[in-house]
Protein backbone atom coordinates (compact mmCIF):
# COMPACT_ATOMS: atom_id res chain seq x y z
CA UNK A 1 0.00 0.00 0.00
CA UNK A 2 0.97 3.24 -0.60
CA UNK A 3 1.78 5.56 2.05
CA UNK A 4 -0.43 9.42 2.02
CA UNK A 5 0.90 12.10 3.35
CA UNK A 6 0.27 15.54 4.00
CA UNK A 7 2.51 17.99 3.62
CA UNK A 8 2.76 20.84 1.96
CA UNK A 9 6.12 21.70 0.15
CA UNK A 10 6.32 25.56 -0.03
CA UNK A 11 8.84 27.40 -2.25
CA UNK A 12 10.43 29.91 -0.15
CA UNK A 13 11.31 32.99 -2.15
CA UNK A 14 14.88 34.37 -1.90
CA UNK A 15 16.33 31.38 -0.61
CA UNK A 16 18.45 30.07 -2.74
CA UNK A 17 20.66 32.65 -2.39
CA UNK A 18 21.13 34.72 0.58
CA UNK A 19 23.76 36.81 1.28
CA UNK A 20 25.65 36.76 4.67
CA UNK A 21 26.50 39.07 7.16
CA UNK A 22 29.69 39.85 5.62
CA UNK A 23 28.40 40.40 2.43
CA UNK A 24 25.23 42.77 3.64
CA UNK A 25 28.05 44.75 5.53
CA UNK A 26 30.27 44.83 2.88
CA UNK A 27 27.06 46.91 0.84
CA UNK A 28 26.29 48.95 3.56
CA UNK A 29 29.74 50.00 3.71
CA UNK A 30 30.23 50.56 -0.08
CA UNK A 31 26.76 52.58 -0.30
CA UNK A 32 28.13 54.73 2.64
CA UNK A 33 31.69 55.29 0.71
CA UNK A 34 29.20 56.02 -2.41
CA UNK A 35 26.93 59.11 -0.55
CA UNK A 36 28.22 62.49 0.55
CA UNK A 37 26.34 64.04 3.53
CA UNK A 38 23.78 66.17 2.52
CA UNK A 39 23.23 67.91 6.02
CA UNK A 40 22.19 71.85 5.37
CA UNK A 41 23.33 74.17 7.60
CA UNK A 42 19.72 74.51 9.87
CA UNK A 43 20.16 70.85 10.58
CA UNK A 44 23.84 70.51 11.83
CA UNK A 45 22.89 73.54 14.00
CA UNK A 46 19.68 72.17 15.45
CA UNK A 47 21.61 68.75 16.02
CA UNK A 48 24.21 70.51 17.65
CA UNK A 49 21.81 72.41 20.04
CA UNK A 50 20.33 68.99 20.77
CA UNK A 51 23.82 67.55 21.81
CA UNK A 52 24.32 70.70 23.72
CA UNK A 53 20.80 70.22 25.62
CA UNK A 54 21.45 66.29 26.18
CA UNK A 55 24.84 66.42 27.21
CA UNK A 56 24.06 69.26 30.11
CA UNK A 57 22.43 66.53 32.41
CA UNK A 58 19.89 68.61 32.98
CA UNK A 59 16.21 67.15 32.58
CA UNK A 60 13.83 68.04 29.41
CA UNK A 61 11.66 70.60 30.42
CA UNK A 62 7.62 69.19 30.20
CA UNK A 63 6.53 72.68 29.87
CA UNK A 64 7.74 73.72 26.43
CA UNK A 65 6.12 73.51 22.81
CA UNK A 66 6.39 70.57 20.03
CA UNK A 67 9.70 71.14 18.62
CA UNK A 68 11.30 73.07 21.43
CA UNK A 69 14.19 71.05 21.71
CA UNK A 70 14.63 69.27 17.76
CA UNK A 71 12.65 70.60 15.32
CA UNK A 72 14.20 69.76 11.71
CA UNK A 73 12.76 69.32 8.35
CA UNK A 74 13.93 65.77 6.43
Amino acid sequence: MAEVTNRAVVAVPGAAHKPTEYARAREVRDRAAATRPNDPADLTCTLTRLEGLLGSGQPARHDVPRGFYFNARV
